[in-house]
């Protein structure tokens, strides 16, 4: 992810009215065209294994520039939807029932053991997105960024799994398919 910092790289600065549309975030190429960047290498990939990916760009509001993270996901349905948080947002405070709940800490510690990271370690990472990446991995984007009442939207050019039970085309959800439940190796 490319962000703002000492000496770092600067993002695209987008319009306001094109940060959240869905026509300006439906297909791989105008994603990759305004920096959305993800896991693997492949945006298409990340988007459609892993069900998520970020940019953090500048806007000016009021003459004063800001900093903001805008995420495309996953819904369990194949489709995706979309949030923008600011750049500075303290997920301790936005998401706080996590770190408020021993089981949920735990959920949270036992994923970051992984990388040999702590709790601590966690909140100091410099990238809202990557934060936000790792929450959603764990909890799930109802969870993360609360429910989607609309349809969401369909994003072309995205690598597709067909599962092999019932030939729904998707990204699988925590290793399943979101259709019939069938493990993604099965």
């Amino acid at each position: 992810m490319d962000y703002i910092k000492a000496g770092g790289l600067t993002t695209p600065s987008l319009p306001n009215q094109m940060k959240a549309h869905v026509d300006s975030l439906n297909s791989i190429e105008k994603l990759e065209n305004l920096g959305f960047k993800g896991r693997d290498a492949s945006l298409s990939i990340s988007l459609g294994e892993y069900r998520i990916a970020g940019l953090t760009y500048e806007t000016v509001k009021y003459e004063e520039n800001l900093w903001k993270v805008l995420i495309v996901y996953s819904l369990d349905n194949g489709y995706f939807d979309r949030a923008t948080y600011d750049a500075s947002t303290d997920v301790e405070r936005e998401w706080n029932w996590i770190f408020e709940n021993d089981r949920n800490r735990d959920s949270l510690s036992d994923y970051l053991s992984g990388t040999e990271e702590t709790i601590e370690d966690f909140l100091k990472w410099d990238s809202l997105y990557k934060k936000i990446e790792v929450l959603f991995d764990i909890f799930g984007y109802e969870n993360i960024f609360g429910t989607t009442y609309g349809p969401g939207f369909q994003i072309e050019g995205l690598y597709h799994i067909v599962c092999g039970n019932c030939d729904f085309l998707h990204g699988f959800i925590n290793g399943h398919c979101p259709q019939c439940g069938t493990p993604k190796n099965h």
